[in-house]
């Protein structure tokens, strides 16, 4: 994920790059480790993730509880 500053104060554009395939396309919205690292923010949640899928394409839904460390 790359962040880079707007011309207003506190804005940021985040950019990720997309996977595509023939099931679809799939892409970090947001990893958090990356927000912290240039902006200093802390959330608890660790990444938000999209997917497109095609037609006919099923996906499942993928979490995790394990602790930090």
């Amino acid at each position: 994920m790359k962040l880079r500053p707007l011309g207003i104060s506190g804005a940021w554009l985040a950019e990720s790059d997309e996977q595509t395939d023939n099931r679809g396309t799939f892409l970090e919205w947001l990893k958090f480790e990356d927000i912290y690292a240039v902006m200093g923010i802390f959330s608890s949640a660790q990444q938000a993730n999209i997917s497109f899928s095609g037609k006919g394409v099923t996906r499942r839904i993928h979490y995790s509880l394990a602790e930090e460390g």
